[in-house]
């Protein structure tokens, strides 16, 4: 075997090959024209220069060390690394969601005051991660010492205090928007650790995936039916029977969101007629499919109804601490005007002309649709409505200037 140093510069090459790639990387015309989207993407491709700095000052330590050809699997390993940093950047600056679904995740965050930087990825699966967690993970299975003598944790701080979350949604689902409001229970996550909303709850139960559940009916409570239909037609196109220890499978996590929805039902005469009928036609929707789950894990589904009748009265005073209210609350209040706006949805998605109005009515109002309706449809309403609050913002600071 030799004992000559291995060329650890060579390495060096790859890694300036793939920062070149991520630096020059040009963004869309739809990507540059939002200035709050563009600084994020911006940010994000900063975060990965930093990770190839990082992976650089790893490649330097080894090469000082003299390290023998023996250790050809950590070069090899190096070298794999950096191109894992290219395609986690691509994931993000080449999803082909609609720029415009920021603006809801946005919304999402805003309503419940909590501070994020997030970006959108395609990925495999709806479920988020941080760019700081991805490299701590990568580096974890570094099958040799960590070179002494570099920047490398000065980088990994930078990484670490910059840290974006990313938000993925599945690449399959990028034209389904009635999915989309899936992306509230990633979101979710990030609230439900920010504000501790365990520790609030302070419920019995050990299982670990009782916050996916928790998760689910504060999500559902908040942005309405719409969000157990997306959940359920996820599961209907994507069946898996059997849960993993961090989520329950799918006939609990539905059987909890038909709970809310069954007490709506209940309630469905003081809801405006239009908010009747999607309601109505979600619980059927929902029921529907969860029918094939029915008698599978009755013990976990037991379980999940009793979580939904511990979490129903916090849920809505935590909506009220955040000077919101549920879906529920936000329907009655708004009366047959509200209604107006639902029936309005509808009948200018069967024209194709997009609608500026909230998400909450947007996306519920898509319920009513017999088919999925298009993706460019609801992004375009989506940025119609965006644009709206913008030009309400400026008229009401001018006119808060004229009166000052």
């Amino acid at each position: 075997m030799s004992t000559d140093p291995y060329p650890f510069q060579e390495i060096s090459k790859t890694f300036e090959k793939i920062r070149g790639h991520i630096k020059s990387y040009e963004l869309s015309d739809t990507q540059r024209v939002y200035p709050a989207i563009r600084t994020r993407l911006d940010e994000v491709r900063g975060l990965y220069l930093d990770w190839i700095d990082v992976y650089e000052e790893y490649r330097r330590g080894f090469e000082k060390a003299n390290l023998t050809r023996a250790l050809y699997p950590v070069a090899r390993f190096l070298s794999s690394l950096g191109t894992g940093v290219e395609g986690s950047f691509f994931e993000v600056v080449k999803a082909s969601v609609p720029i415009e679904v920021y603006f809801l995740v946005q919304y999402f965050y805003q309503e419940f005051k909590c501070d994020s930087n997030f970006v959108l990825a395609e990925g495999a699966e709806f479920e988020s991660d941080t760019v700081f967690g991805e490299i701590s993970r990568e580096l974890e299975r570094l099958n040799a010492p960590r070179p002494h003598g570099t920047q490398a944790e000065t980088f990994l701080k930078k990484i670490d205090n910059d840290n974006y979350t990313k938000i993925y949604y599945d690449s399959v689902m990028f034209d389904s928007p009635l999915t989309w409001p899936l992306l509230l229970h990633e979101v979710f996550h990030d609230i439900y650790q920010k504000d501790n909303i365990a520790s609030i709850l302070k419920l019995p139960f050990t299982e670990s995936w009782i916050p996916e559940v928790v998760i689910d009916l504060y999500a559902a409570m908040f942005f309405g039916p719409v969000y157990a239909v997306s959940l359920a037609k996820y599961h209907g196109r994507f069946p898996v029977r059997g849960g993993l220890l961090s989520h329950p499978s799918q006939g609990p996590r539905l059987y909890g969101l038909l709970q809310l929805l069954g007490d709506m039902t209940e309630k469905k005469r003081d809801f405006p007629e239009t908010v009747r009928k999607i309601i109505e036609d979600s619980f059927k929707t929902v029921n529907d499919i969860w029918s094939h789950y029915r008698k599978e894990e009755r013990d976990v589904q037991d379980r999940v109804k009793e979580v939904y009748e511990r979490v129903r009265g916090p849920a809505a005073e935590f909506h009220k601490s955040k000077g919101l209210k549920t879906f529920e609350e936000y329907s009655k209040l708004g009366g047959e005007s509200l209604g107006k706006d639902f029936e309005r949805v509808a009948s200018y998605l069967a024209l194709g002309i997009p609608a500026a109005v909230n998400p909450r009515v947007l996306f519920n109002a898509l319920v009513m649709s017999k088919t999925d309706p298009e993706y460019e449809y609801v992004g375009e309403s989506l940025k119609k409505w965006r644009l709206s609050e913008i030009w309400a913002q400026i008229r009401r600071e001018s006119q808060e200037t004229l009166v000052s």
